[in-house]
């Protein structure tokens, strides 16, 4: 991994990129535009823990990651990651847009977890 964290071939395909060349493409047409992928994993426990991610673009070449679970704030809070760039700009409105999604798929998996403590 280099000094800007650049999006490897394989997180590409992880959202959806048939290559690099087309990430890059999407990346420079100069309007903003965002990525979600939503990964579910059952654990041993037999458990879903369900992973959602967003990649972000300003088209302008800035690019940010997003995560609905960080290790500060586990599930409560998002990791936000600059892919490949020194800077990447956002409107309010899309942040919050991303958190909601991001926050939603969150609150689920807190709501899912409670239940089965419960029971």
């Amino acid at each position: 991994m280099n000094s800007y964290n650049e999006l490897t071939e394989e997180e590409a395909h992880y959202y959806g990129f048939l290559s690099m060349e087309s990430f890059f493409r999407w990346q420079s047409t100069l309007e903003p535009s965002h990525v979600v992928v939503t990964y579910e994993e059952e654990e041993e426990e037999g458990e879903v823990f369900r992973s959602t991610s967003c990649l972000y673009t300003d088209g302008d070449g800035g690019v940010m990651e997003f995560k609905n679970w960080c290790e500060i704030f586990e599930e409560f809070g998002m990791k936000i990651a600059l892919r490949g760039c020194t800077y990447c700009d956002i409107e309010f409105g899309e942040m919050e847009d991303i958190a909601a999604i991001l926050e939603g798929n969150a609150i689920e998996d807190i709501g899912n977890k409670f239940i089965k403590d419960e029971a």
